[in-house]
């Protein structure tokens, strides 16, 4: 049974889901999102590890920490934090998206303590990408994007399907109820600007990435082609990538059967 849990991390509340036994992984979602992305994954793999689905800082039901810029160093502090708090031997990392980015941030940082990781579309070639969602600078801005909230996470969801359908109606006023704080606006606007300035060091640093890594790519990606995959699998030492065939960017959610069966087989290595 999934346990939805609180801890304090960087002085703010983090929620997140646990189910399981055994090593530790802990899911990162993407931007729009939180833990419920992973909801067609979170079972499978529940049953040969230990799952932690987070929410990161500010969506889902975490709280955005005071003076938290939502750069990548903050996000892998922030993702460290949790695995010292909870005292997690060697995690596993699981990102889609911005997610992704942590992750590889996160194993960049501290080498010697995380185990693998499983990155999903995540943008190494270009931040032209959803990451972008920039919130109007004008109060009157701000106060259209928030009540246009729903509609502009709706669109940006809608790139991430090939096939729509597998766009569920509760997923988007969930997602977009986040837009609605006013912290959380801010963050994302800082943290954009944050991680742009760090992404080109971040795609120099892929070259001594010491973690075993798994690239898990939708064929269909129409936000982060498989183009990025490739980036990441042919400068990583360590990496190999997995194709999900008739998917797009939400490979996970699309086709989560062939998706578990890989990412299952590839956390089970030794």
């Amino acid at each position: 049974m999934t346990v939805s849990k609180e801890i304090s991390i960087d002085g703010g509340r983090a929620h997140y889901l646990e189910l399981g036994r055994g090593r530790p992984v802990v899911l990162l979602h993407g931007i729009p999102g939180d833990s419920r992305t992973w909801r067609y994954n979170v079972d499978v793999l529940a049953s040969r590890f230990r799952v932690l689905a987070l929410d990161l800082p500010g969506w889902g039901r975490s709280e955005m920490p005071r003076r938290f810029a939502y750069s990548l160093e903050d996000l892998a502090r922030f993702v460290h934090g949790f695995s010292t708090a909870l005292e997690l031997e060697r995690p596993s990392l699981m990102g889609l998206h911005l997610g992704g980015l942590v992750a590889l941030e996160t194993a960049l940082r501290h080498p010697d303590q995380m185990g693998r990781l499983v990155v999903i579309g995540a943008p190494l070639l270009s931040t032209d990408t959803p990451l972008r969602l920039e919130p109007p600078g004008s109060l009157l801005g701000r106060l259209w994007f928030k009540l246009g909230s729903a509609r502009a996470v709706k669109r940006l969801m809608r790139r991430g399907f090939l096939d729509r359908g597998n766009l569920t109606a509760d997923l988007v006023p969930g997602y977009a109820r986040a837009l609605r704080r006013g912290r959380t606006l801010q963050g994302i606007a800082l943290g954009n600007a944050a991680i742009r300035e760090r992404w080109p060091e971040l795609r120099r640093d892929l070259a001594r990435l010491a973690t075993p890594t798994l690239a898990v790519w939708g064929a269909e990606d129409a936000v982060t082609s498989l183009d990025n995959a490739r980036f990441l699998v042919d400068t990583a030492p360590d990496a190999a990538l997995f194709v999900v065939g008739h998917t797009g960017h939400c490979c996970h959610e699309e086709a989560p059967a062939g998706f578990n069966r890989a990412v299952m087989e590839f956390l089970g290595g030794r």
